[in-house]
């Protein structure tokens, strides 16, 4: 091992470079064992340098118990070969300390050890009768661990490990006070745990007489907390079918009786236009902003309803807090009536020939492809007015012709009279929350 350099004072006031030998600790046996009854030990151990015992040296020990209690055991002497041993009664389980200060000619050190229970006494859970809790708030437990005693008396448990249960998993652990009473706290109940029956068990650790017990299991009154709903807007604004919308805002939950950032169980509704009757849409999405309750949710279009297509003109929105068993008082926000646009297009016009005379000009009135628009779903725009246009080659006039109806599939046609070689268009003017469209040009060549 290499040497200890340390700064000793000289009698001159100024300071001198010292080697120090490192020393090492160790005890005999890597943790010490006592019964209720019997807490008698011999603690042993040396004080070693370069594998070599040190003699004659000062080896103070110290027990440490649960709780904070310590105890000072006394000072013992190395022999000859460095070995030093205290026979004494412990006050208790814990860890005890051995430690060497160090002098002029060696290094300090310490070490440390388990008193742990040789065999362990049957224990008992008592819980205080629990409170009802509202879904995620805390459930709190509070009660008595007691251990029995050679003779038969039931006595508290102090520093002993207990945890929550409810008979399959534990968890939230804690210690009993010095009078075995205990406090334990269950945080987001009903929410990131399950089970309606909850309890009491002992941990198997090393700092307690008592063996594992568990208390009863008790029902727990569970009822739901309330919510709100805030900051509900829908964006962006204008907005169209072929965009979709987007709905944010921000949910709360009375937790622990104040207002916290939370996830309850919500969903979009959707309403169609002259219609009384609401109909799930989507689930919101959470984390969509900085704060814990932040929710976003996507409204794509069109939505099918008993068995009608309906875009996001046609009706209302609102998002709600569902009950989901009873876990939350249900929350509805305003109704949002929101001003969308459904952008159309004259897809494919064309002049259609048939025989050696007849021409018919033809197109369809459709839905503008959108990302928000799901391409497997029909796009017609059926029974619109669409007005066609005519210019002759090489004029940049264009001259109203005529009006058409599109059909239910939104096909249009027209039949076309002999005319100078030109262009058609089609323009709809929308409709409602239908917009305005231009085609492009057709050629005609007579």
């Amino acid at each position: 091992m290499a040497a200890m350099l340390v700064a000793l004072a000289t009698f001159d006031g100024t300071a001198s470079a010292a080697t120090l030998e490192p020393t090492g600790l160790r005890f005999s046996a890597p943790s010490l064992t006592i019964t209720y009854g019997d807490r008698l030990v011999a603690i042993k151990g040396t004080l070693q340098t370069s594998g070599q015992g040190v003699a004659d040296e000062p080896i103070n020990l110290t027990e440490y118990q649960q709780g904070g209690t310590r105890t000072d055991l006394g000072t013992v002497t190395t022999d000859s070969n460095g070995t030093f041993s205290l026979t004494t009664t412990l006050p208790g389980l814990g860890s005890i300390q051995a430690r060497f200060a160090g002098d002029a000619t060696y290094g300090p050190s310490n070490v440390s050890t388990t008193v742990e229970p040789s065999t362990r006494l049957p224990a008992r859970i008592s819980v205080d009768p629990l409170n009802p809790v509202t879904t995620g708030s805390t459930l709190r437990f509070t009660g008595l661990v007691e251990i029995q005693t050679p003779d038969g008396m039931w006595i508290p448990a102090p520093y002993t490990e207990v945890a929550c249960t409810n008979g399959t998993w534990n968890g939230y652990w804690g210690l009993t006070d010095a009078n075995g009473r205990f406090s334990l706290a269950l945080p987001q109940f009903g929410t990131a745990n399950s089970g309606p029956q909850w309890g009491v068990a002992t941990v198997d650790d090393r700092a307690s007489f008592a063996a594992n017990a568990q208390s009863a299991l008790a029902p727990v009154v569970l009822n739901p907390a309330q919510t709100r709903i805030t900051g509900f807007t829908a964006g962006p604004q204008p907005a169209s079918a072929q965009n979709g919308l987007s709905f944010t805002g921000h949910a709360d939950v009375v937790i622990d009786g104040q207002w916290q950032g939370r996830f309850p169980t919500m969903n979009l509704y959707f309403q169609p236009r002259n219609s009384t009757t609401w109909t799930q849409v989507t689930t919101a999405w959470f984390g969509a902003g900085p704060n814990p309750g932040d929710f976003h949710i996507d409204a794509l279009s069109p939505y099918l309803w008993n068995g009608t297509s309906y875009y996001l003109a046609e009706g209302s929105w609102q998002v709600r807090v569902e009950p989901s068993k009873n876990m939350w008082v249900p929350f509805s926000t305003d109704s949002k009536a929101i001003d969308v646009h459904v952008q159309t297009s004259v897809s494919a016009l064309y002049v259609r020939r048939s025989g050696t005379s007849t021409r018919t000009l033809a197109g369809a009135l459709i839905l503008h492809p959108g990302p928000a628009l799901e391409t497997n779903l029909p796009r017609a725009v059926p029974r619109k007015t669409v007005k066609i246009y005519y210019r002759t080659k090489g004029s940049s006039t264009w001259h109203y012709v005529t009006a058409v109806t599109t059909g239910s599939n939104g096909a249009f046609t027209y039949s076309l009279t002999h005319r100078p070689h030109g262009y058609y268009r089609v323009v709809f003017t929308g409709s409602g929350y239908y917009n305005a469209t231009t085609s492009s040009s057709a050629y005609f060549g007579g």
